[in-house]
């Protein structure tokens, strides 16, 4: 919808893509790097889509770490947390 000029209806569909989970895993390209979505980034429900991502990726990364420190997922050595 955005490469039709829609944009309307591009967040629209971004937004109900991003609260079902459907594109969550892809969200940090969608948001930070996709060019499709550059003339959108300062949008205030593009912010608020970019809010969402950013929050539930924080709640994953939680989740993940009190598993980690639970010995029930293995730490991931030389990696850093960004």
């Amino acid at each position: 919808m955005m490469l039709l000029g829609e944009r309307d209806q591009a967040l629209s569909d971004l937004r109900a893509s991003i609260e079902t989970g459907h594109d969550i895993r892809h969200w940090w390209y969608i948001i930070d790097r996709d060019p499709v979505w550059a003339p959108v980034r300062n949008d205030p429900r593009f912010k608020a889509i970019t809010e969402m991502c950013r929050n539930a990726a924080s709640v994953q990364r939680a989740k993940l770490d009190a598993l980690r420190r639970a010995g029930q997922v293995p730490a991931r050595h030389g990696l850093t947390n960004s």
